[in-house]
């Protein structure tokens, strides 16, 4: 079995350049952060899921729902996620190209 992981990454670098943005973590202070879902890469079924950053422990639960109802990464990439939100976090995820 081969897998997509699908991250997207929040911060600021060393100089407190911000970088790749979500804007209310930085409304937030949350400085650093990241999700990724890992996906099949034949039928892009979501095999599971990881986010780290304060307030990881509130946005867990689209995850746990995307694997428990047997989504697809499309399933995701087509749900609404309001703006701005912590929980975007997980559409700008599925949003990415796959890479290995």
């Amino acid at each position: 079995m081969f897998c997509w992981i699908l991250s997207h990454f929040w911060g600021e670098d060393q100089s407190g350049d911000r970088k790749r943005e979500l804007s209310k973590c930085f409304r937030c202070k949350i400085s650093y952060g990241f999700a990724k879902w890992i996906i099949d890469k034949d039928s892009n079924q979501i095999l599971g899921a990881s986010i780290v950053g304060k307030s990881a422990t509130d946005l867990n639960s689209e995850a746990t729902i995307a694997k428990r109802e047997e989504l697809t990464i499309n399933d995701i990439r087509q749900t609404v996620h309001a703006h701005p939100t912590l929980s975007e976090i997980w559409y700008k995820a599925a949003s990415q190209n796959p890479k290995f």
